[in-house]
């Protein structure tokens, strides 16, 4: 038998390790930094396991693409890193699978960096299972599944399945029964995503190493070491879950009597509370929604161009009135919906009151984007998705958005750089703001987004001792 014939391909699937970006759920736990040195130890953790699993190719399947020296670096030069393809998690899964068939490969395995216990063996099965299997599935306590290994692409199976929620290996069996693919399902295991499952790591791990298995989550068990319950959780400060509507969170639409400036095509804007559905959120229940078309505002057009997708349209409509949001974490669930967003990045929006001026010491309204952390990423895989922002009172990690037309149609008029607003973010996060929300930006007036934005769940938690 050829070699060629038996080569056996186990692909990492990983989200590099970046605060803020990383492991964001457990940030009612951990800090950014912390998420993020956890995520990277899963890594470790788990690439260090497929050295031990018999595959001749063995890869890391990264995002962000720029990401490729940070996880190159991360794993060592011995297994190598590609790319994932773009759109959601289906259509990544599936590229990734045809690209290792396409080199030669005869039995794929693919899992992902939340499963860092999972051993070595686990994989040999999976492996082994394929011999007369068409289709091998590791399910995972929260209703996907940690490994899927193929003898051959079946682009069935990732098409119209609502990732990221509990339906993932129901609707994936009721794609085997379908397609009569012989299968075998491996024994179940746990993802780490939230605090409790944290807690259950670290009583795994603890259980591990009273059995001498020492080795396993080795870097995982060294980052965890301050991560038990003693720590305590964050302060929750605000809570919309979307069980009974929209609640307080509107979307900027064109309105003829909109009480926003008329933009270039005419139109007059403003904001229009969120649709919102019964069921199909998260957890089984209600969601809200935003839909296109949106109003377009050029009034900060020295930013970006922007939708105002989702917002609060008074911050007092939430309870925030006064509340100092500085270093408060935002955490909302999202998914997108025929959602084609060309482009544009979804950022955190804040607008409020600083700075006097003249001698009346009147004071003027300024606009803050938090470009440092954009989150239109889990809008992409077409699952419910969580997305975590930090409010940094550093002002570098954030853009002013100045204003550009005084409601003027046809030419614009700059009444305020972003230059003019320094030093008057800090004021607008301690309680001086008025409303703040999420702003698609960058938007192409010609050829502008599309679609639907779901949002399942927003919490905002003050940073401990707040």
């Amino acid at each position: 038998m050829q070699k060629d014939e038996v080569k056996r391909g186990l692909i990492l699937f990983a989200k590099a390790p970046l605060p803020g970006l990383a492991k964001t759920r457990l940030g009612t736990r951990l800090s950014d930094a912390e998420c993020a040195a956890l995520a990277e130890a899963f890594i470790r953790d788990t690439a260090q396991t497929m050295r031990g699993v018999a595959a001749e190719y063995k890869r890391v399947a990264f995002t962000p693409p720029e990401a490729s020296a940070t996880l190159q670096a991360l794993i060592g030069p011995d297994i190598g890193c590609f790319a994932q393809a773009g759109g959601d998690l289906g259509d990544r899964l599936l590229a990734a699978f045809e690209r290792a068939f396409a080199e030669g490969c005869r039995r794929v395995l693919i899992l992902g960096t939340d499963t860092p216990t999972l051993p070595a063996s686990m994989m040999d099965r999976a492996f082994e299972s394929l011999r007369s299997a068409d289709l091998v599935l590791g399910p995972s306590t929260d209703g996907g599944y940690y490994l899927i290994g193929l003898r051959r692409p079946v682009p069935a199976l990732f098409q119209d399945i609502p990732w990221g929620t509990e339906k993932v290996l129901e609707r994936t069996l009721d794609v085997v029964a379908r397609e009569s693919l012989s299968f075998h399902l491996l024994p179940p295991w746990y993802d780490v995503d939230t605090p409790e499952q944290l807690d259950f790591l670290l009583t795994h791990l603890r259980a591990l190493e009273l059995a001498g298995a020492v080795s396993v989550g080795r870097f995982t068990r060294e980052v965890t070491m301050d991560a038990s319950p003693s720590k305590g959780s964050k302060e929750l400060i605000y809570e919309e879950t979307f069980a009974r509507g929209p609640g307080a969170w509107t979307t900027g639409k064109n309105l003829p009597n909109g009480s926003w400036h008329r933009n270039i095509f005419g139109q007059r804007g403003g904001p229009m509370p969120l649709g919102w559905h019964p069921e199909g959120g998260p957890g089984g229940g209600g969601y809200a929604y935003a839909e296109s078309p949106w109003y377009f505002d050029d009034n900060h057009g020295e930013f970006m161009w922007l939708y105002l997708a989702f917002f609060l349209n008074r911050s007092s409509d939430a309870g925030l009135a006064g509340r100092d949001l500085r270093g408060v974490s935002i955490e909302v669930a999202l998914r997108g919906s025929r959602l084609e967003l060309k482009g544009a990045k979804l950022y955190f929006w804040i607008q409020g009151l600083a700075l006097p001026r003249g001698p009346e010491g009147k004071e003027e309204m300024y606009n803050w984007a938090l470009a440092s952390q954009p989150i239109e990423e889990p809008l992409l895989d077409g699952g419910w998705r969580e997305a975590r922002v930090v409010l940094d009172a550093d002002e570098a990690r954030w853009s002013c958005m100045g204003l550009l037309n005084g409601g003027l149609a046809r030419k614009l008029k700059r009444i305020q750089t972003p230059e003019s607003g320094r030093g008057s973010l800090l004021p607008i996060l301690g309680g001086r703001h008025v409303n703040l929300g999420f702003l698609l930006c960058g938007v192409d007036p010609c050829d502008p987004p599309t679609g639907r934005i779901d949002v399942g769940r927003v919490t905002f938690r003050g940073p401990e001792g707040l």
